[in-house]
């Protein structure tokens, strides 16, 4: 602060006398060479004429208060609140018991909300809406997005089980990015891949399509069925089987594969046995050094997937369980020898076995149906049912038979050429004394005698051993 001093010289007294008191002191400047007198007896006085006083006047005082700054707090900047990232739940597989059903679905009011009228199976499969049962429907004709969108739907259920009818190169159906979008919605499920490519027939089978498209649509025409390319057959299925695989494996890791549901078992007699002997090799070595994919990784299977038909798959009179059941017992030692790097010890599904006959005479007809039905339940479904509980558990003869699933619950359907294909005498569910191919759902819910030897099977371990052993 500037300061400015102003002195004033004022007269004093030419005696000594004490500085009179004043209101407000003034301040005293003494020069440096005053002599002090003294008069004796008297006061201590100061020479006056080195006496000044000299006022003080200060502008500006007492100094106005600079204002204090207020400092600006500093600002605190807030974390960022970093979010915790959730953690993707890893999918649990689902855990199948071991009897299932294979539904054409031509009973609509049949459903897992009345457990397929009293069936109660463990799991259910309708061709995963590309194959024949679906083109009776008119599925097959639909676009593949269409296909896909009823694939989807159906597998909101737990207890169905999607296939992979044919692959898509050949026929219509789900394609692998489709069916990986399906896969990842609903973890967790087992995939069965592929139904028949080891026949060509009517065209209820993955085989007829690859033969018409690669003797029709190919140049130069390449004949797997002629019966001397079993093998290229079987490696042509490994390589769609891989696109399948890599896309629905990527899309859900839990997911779990069973190929291929040949129509014959590896046991039958003659040239089918080793027709599916040869496909199997072929199918198995390519899986196990898939050299011309761009990932040669060896791609596994979780399981295996046949049919068991006394006489189309084992060759063997309808009524002789016996024949039946060593056929069976030979082919589930087959695939725990013949690749064992690649089929031993997998669980090994049935996913069709019954009696591929007219229920009705003639077909479509319901005259003598309930009697066939009868026979049926008789001379095989009680046999098999009794000899699967016995063996098809740990330390049974057949312990990687882990699933079973009975040809149908309902099917009769018109041919092509306008006849009546009749597989009514091995009906799980009763339609009642109507004609068929039927119009309309049936008034009552009953199980025929096939049915009710079906829903009153029991079996604690048959799932064991395996990933589906509760």
């Amino acid at each position: 602060m500037d300061r400015v001093f102003q002195s004033v010289i004022q007269p004093t007294a030419t005696t000594g006398a004490r500085l009179p008191a004043t209101t407000v002191p003034t301040p005293t400047v003494r020069s440096a060479k005053v002599t002090p007198t003294a008069t004796p007896g008297g006061p201590r006085v100061l020479n006056a004429a080195y006496i000044r006083r000299l006022p003080l006047v200060l502008k500006g005082w007492p100094p106005t208060p600079t204002p204090t700054a207020t400092a600006t707090p500093t600002r605190t900047r807030t974390p960022t609140r970093t979010a915790t990232p959730t953690a993707t739940p890893t999918p649990t597989p689902i855990k199948y018991g071991w009897k299932g059903i294979a539904d054409p679905s031509e009973l609509s009011s049949a459903t897992t909300a009345n457990g397929f009228w009293g069936l109660n199976p463990s799991w259910y499969y309708n061709w995963g809406y590309g194959g024949p049962w679906a083109a009776a429907h008119g599925a097959q004709a639909q676009s593949s997005a269409v296909i896909a969108a009823q694939l989807a739907a159906a597998m909101a259920d737990p207890a169905y089980v999607p296939m992979i009818w044919c692959t898509d190169e050949v026929a219509s159906g789900i394609s692998p990015e489709d069916a990986a979008v399906s896969a990842r919605a609903h973890p967790g499920r087992v995939w069965l891949i592929f139904n028949e490519p080891d026949v060509v027939s009517d065209g209820d089978n993955c085989g007829t399509k690859i033969n018409a498209h690669y003797t029709k649509d190919v140049n130069p025409p390449i004949f797997y069925y002629d019966g001397s390319h079993w093998p290229q057959l079987g490696e042509y299925l490994a390589k769609q089987y891989i696109r399948y695989y890599d896309a629905i494996k990527a899309a859900d890791p839990t997911a779990r594969f069973f190929p291929l549901g040949g129509l014959y078992l590896t046991s039958a007699p003659g040239s089918f046995g080793q027709r599916e002997q040869q496909i199997w090799f072929g199918f198995a070595s390519y899986l196990a050094n898939p050299t011309a994919e761009p990932d040669h990784t060896p791609r596994p299977l979780n399981g295996i997937a046949i049919h068991a038909y006394p006489n189309f798959s084992a060759g063997c009179g309808i009524a002789d369980a016996y024949c039946l059941q060593q056929a069976l017992i030979s082919t589930h030692n087959f695939y725990q020898t013949a690749n064992p790097t690649v089929t031993a010890a997998k669980p090994i599904w049935i996913t069709e076995v019954g009696n591929l006959a007219a229920g009705g005479s003639p077909p479509g007809s319901p005259q003598g149906r309930p009697t066939a039905q009868a026979y049926t339940a008789t001379v095989l479904t009680q046999p098999l049912l009794t000899w699967f509980a016995a063996h098809a558990v740990p330390g049974g003869s057949v312990p990687y038979f882990n699933g079973l699933a009975w040809f149908s619950t309902h099917d009769c359907r018109p041919n092509p050429d306008g006849s009546i294909k009749d597989f009514t005498a091995s009906d799980l569910l009763d339609i009642g004394p109507v004609a068929c191919p039927i119009t309309t759902q049936p008034p009552t819910q009953q199980r025929t005698v096939i049915g009710q030897a079906w829903a009153a099977a029991t079996c604690a371990t048959c799932a064991c051993p395996g990933p589906d052993c509760p």
